[in-house]
């Protein structure tokens, strides 16, 4: 139903989400770029929603790496500002399946600086926001999400005191975990559907399509 209100809505937009939903992202991604450069061109919070909204949605039909990619883009494109640094990263910006692809990709990045020998900052905090339509001081539900993706991989981060949409922990514990066997598992993201597993699908895979 969301991708046939797409098809209506606009042909260039369907395209791309159905692209990324069933998995042929090296065959969409050219497509994508041109849509993305038009999205540029509109206001900071019309280009924030469209990713938001492309990133939950590839996130909810388990697109996870699809969704780390087009987050990644929107950070590379500074559809929001100032979202990324070594030792922070402010999600409170983000939808759900955005904040939750793009904390994967920052701790990868912090697990980068770890193994390639670098000091990791004495304090690292995510920011998640208390939700601007929360009725309870604390109670986001951005915030929820993000600490239970936290709490599935066991990172060791806990709720500030002082600030209970910042999330906190020291460089030298979480760099501990990150040098952990089984850690690197638990970070890499991976789509549900891939283009490789589309083809063995051969013709039913096209007649879906059509359908669509």
């Amino acid at each position: 139903m969301l991708l046939e209100e797409l098809r209506l809505f606009d042909n260039q937009v369907y395209g791309v989400a159905h692209g990324l939903l069933m998995g042929y992202r090296e065959n969409v991604w050219e497509q994508a770029q041109s849509l993305f450069d038009e999205v540029k061109l509109m206001d900071s919070s019309t280009a924030s929603a469209f990713y938001n909204a492309l990133t939950d949605m590839l996130w909810h039909f388990g697109q996870k790496r699809g969704a780390q990619l087009v987050v990644l883009e929107g950070k590379r494109r500074q559809v929001w500002e100032n979202v990324w640094s070594e030792s922070c990263l402010d999600l409170h910006l983000m939808s759900s399946g955005a904040a939750r692809a793009m904390v994967h990709a920052w701790l990868l990045n912090v697990r980068a600086i770890v193994f390639e020998g670098h000091e990791v900052p004495k304090l690292l905090s995510i920011l998640t926001g208390w939700g601007k339509h929360s009725k309870v001081v604390g109670d986001s539900t951005l915030r929820r999400a993000v600490e239970a993706l936290l709490m599935g991989m066991g990172a060791p981060f806990r709720s500030a005191k002082c600030n209970l949409g910042r999330l906190i922990s020291t460089g030298s514990v979480v760099a501990s975990w990150l040098r952990e066997s089984g850690t690197l598992k638990v970070l890499v993201l991976h789509d549900d559907r891939t283009h490789q597993e589309n083809l063995r699908f051969g013709q039913i895979s096209n007649l879906q399509m059509l359908q669509l």
